[in-house]
């Protein structure tokens, strides 16, 4: 069972502050966002990317059979040498077809540049979770990309105690 909610579902079921949902709702680029709102040199530090078969969560999210690898990335991003975000990408090795290769090689760019640069991008309805047993609620959204027509799922968290304020 997955613990995100779709954003409509989850807006009506929990209280969240418009400064949270301006965050957790924004359509584009977060890291577009994170540059103009925060002070600093921004650094995308990759903590994993192999080749893996994802949670089953995110196999149905993708519509994926049970034993089907993916490139799994995982990067924290930072300004000023704060880590404010974590994010998971999954992308099928099916989508890492044609130009689209190049997303299994970004190494320390943001994935943002590159998917947000493509004027057919198609984003599915946003999902929202939270944990509240943290000392302070953590917020996660994911979202399953059509990038190129071909899919991957990013999921993005905020680190505990992010600034929702910006």
């Amino acid at each position: 069972m997955s613990i995100f909610n779709t954003a409509a579902q989850f807006l009506k079921q929990q209280s969240v502050s418009e400064d949270v949902q301006s965050w957790l709702l924004h359509s584009e680029s977060l890291t577009a966002r994170l540059k103009a709102s925060f002070s600093g040199e921004f650094d995308v530090r990759v903590k994993s990317q192999h080749q893996a078969v994802p949670t089953i969560d995110e196999q149905l999210q993708l519509s994926l059979t049970p034993d089907t690898e993916t490139l799994i990335r995982e990067v924290g991003l930072y300004i000023a040498g704060k880590k404010l975000l974590d994010a998971r990408t999954i992308i099928p090795l099916t989508t890492l077809q044609g130009p689209a290769i190049e997303l299994a090689r970004l190494g320390n760019k943001p994935l943002g540049h590159v998917i947000f640069s493509d004027p057919s991008l198609q984003r599915t309805e946003l999902e929202i979770a939270c944990d509240s047993k943290s000392p302070n609620t953590t917020w996660s959204r994911r979202s399953l990309y059509l990038y190129l027509g071909k899919p991957l799922l990013v999921a993005e968290t905020f680190v505990d105690g992010f600034d929702f304020t910006k």
